[in-house]
């Protein structure tokens, strides 16, 4: 799934610096996720505020490697 996040507390309004900073945010809708589906997934940051992209966008998978 993707997810994107439009003002985003993190990084909303930084400069363009070229990096993706958000990795609290990836840490911590992996957990969200999890709560809420049941199942361990893996979120990358695809696109940053901060990359020049004005979005922060995120792609979330079941982590197939997960022990149940």
């Amino acid at each position: 799934m993707v997810l994107t996040v439009e003002e985003d507390l993190d990084c909303s309004g930084l400069p363009v610096t070229g990096d993706q900073v958000c990795n609290y945010d990836e840490g911590f809708l992996s957990c969200v996720l999890k709560e809420y589906m049941g199942k361990d997934y893996l979120v990358k940051e695809v696109d940053c505020w901060a990359s020049g992209v004005r979005v922060c966008r995120f792609e979330a998978n079941v982590d197939q490697q997960a022990k149940v």
